[in-house]
């Protein structure tokens, strides 16, 4: 677990997320969520210790699923009936990383309710027995 007087950053719990995932036979990625913007430099300079940018036909690019989406998705190997004894399937796994003290937005705790909703796993990470606890089917909630 974690030592409250040792806090480390949410890159560090990503980290040791996608490696202890991994371990559990997962596959997981980063999604970055966010938007920036794209176009012709017409002028770069800087004011006040601040660097601007002008650009010619500017256009907004968004990235990542959506809103609130977690920081990990991926899926899971799973074994499925016994109609469908040998096939694997690919189980969507959304985890969100959270300093110790982090809490979630209510657009990560939508995000979240849906895809356990839909049968996938999600879970709000701050270690990596957060990790399995996911990957064993439990609620880690926000």
């Amino acid at each position: 677990m974690f030592d409250k007087n040792n806090m480390r950053s949410e890159a560090n719990v990503s980290n040791d997320a996608a490696i202890a995932f991994s371990n559990g036979g997962g596959k997981s990625f980063r999604n970055n969520v966010g938007s920036a913007w794209s176009g012709v430099k017409v002028k770069e300079y800087s004011e006040g210790g601040k660097r601007y940018i002008v650009l010619k036909a500017p256009r907004r690019i968004k990235f990542g699923l959506m809103e609130g989406s977690a920081d990990r998705i991926g899926w899971l190997p799973v074994k499925i009936t016994q109609a469908m004894v040998g096939s694997t399937i690919a189980q969507f796994t959304s985890m969100e990383m959270k300093k110790l003290n982090g809490r979630a937005t209510p657009a990560q705790v939508r995000w979240h309710e849906i895809v356990l909703r839909d049968g996938g796993l999600s879970g709000f990470v701050r270690c990596k027995e957060d990790v399995l606890s996911i990957l064993a089917g439990d609620r880690i909630n926000p």
